[in-house]
């Protein structure tokens, strides 16, 4: 991968760190790769398998740290049963931020990101500035929509859906496929969620790939299966699939594609309350993020 401008590329080139940020950090003593690995004083916010999020105030500002330790031959062998390349690299969700934001979509700002591979274990890490103001859409729906709703929050509420279906057909206009696109990393403001988006969570993003057939299919049922069954409705999710397609109304051959992406929607859930019999093989007994920072 071609270094970013604006980025101190050290470490051979595992490590890229915003030179802006670089003062700060340094300060902070967080200079090397495996002071980011370290996350010292960091705030653990979720742990799964060897990926972590957490949480970091350096100086006055604060951060998040999305840190991958994993073993490599599980990696090869998940890409190779996928049919693709599985990748955790804290380089290519950078590479993918600055990508997404040269196409005019708005994210987190990447402050640093590095990868390492030794061994039986790789390792990985993305630091992003927090989005000041900003909360998941995930959060905003029960706290701003739930019942009773007068109505101008009714309105609103279909405004939002109608807004957040053309800024999705934006991304795959530009040929931006997400893959995770759920509501839980798209950023708006809690008082007003309809001034604009923010997009965090690229790591597995294809910037440049058409959004045609299974890549579209796939990020509208992740839309699908993050929204909130009792306050997202029928009528609401279908003004954002008018709003993504461009159509007036749901006609033969939109029905097909609704029902496919209802379909990939429930897997999606069914994944998320657990992992298929192939991938927790794989994994068995691979320690988690905790575990390995208490071996070493």
């Amino acid at each position: 991968m071609k270094p970013p401008a604006g980025f101190r590329i050290r470490e051979e080139g595992r490590l890229w760190v915003q030179e802006s940020f670089d003062p700060v950090l340094r300060t902070a003593g967080v200079v090397s790769f495996d002071d980011f690995m370290e996350g010292r004083g960091a705030e653990i916010l979720r742990e799964r398998a060897y990926t972590s999020n957490a949480r970091w105030r350096i100086g006055e500002s604060e951060f998040y740290l999305k840190r991958y330790r994993f073993p490599r031959i599980s990696v090869a062998l998940r890409g190779g049963l996928k049919g693709n390349l599985a990748r955790y690299s804290g380089l290519l969700e950078l590479e993918n931020m600055l990508r997404f934001k040269a196409a005019g979509v708005a994210t987190a700002e990447a402050v640093a990101g590095g990868d390492r591979g030794k061994g039986r274990w790789g390792a990985g890490f993305l630091l992003t500035k927090a989005i000041a103001g900003g909360r998941p859409i995930e959060e905003i729906i029960p706290e701003r929509y739930s019942p009773p709703l007068d109505r101008a929050r009714g309105r609103e509420k279909r405004r939002l859906a109608r807004a957040l279906g053309t800024w999705v057909a934006m991304l795959h206009e530009k040929d931006l496929h997400v893959r995770d696109l759920y509501l839980c990393h798209v950023f708006a403001s809690p008082e007003d969620p309809l001034t604009g988006f923010r997009l965090i969570d690229l790591h597995r993003a294809e910037p440049g790939r058409r959004v045609t057939g299974r890549r579209f299919i796939r990020d509208l049922a992740a839309l699908a299966a993050s929204a909130p069954e009792e306050l997202v409705t029928r009528a609401d999710r279908m003004r954002l699939f008018l709003a993504v397609t461009g159509e007036d109304h749901i006609g033969v051959r939109s029905k097909r594609l609704v029902g496919k992406i209802l379909a990939r929607s429930a897997r999606m859930q069914k994944h998320e309350r657990g992992p298929g019999a192939v991938w927790s093989l794989i994994h068995a007994g691979v320690p988690s993020m905790r575990a390995m920072r208490g071996s070493r």
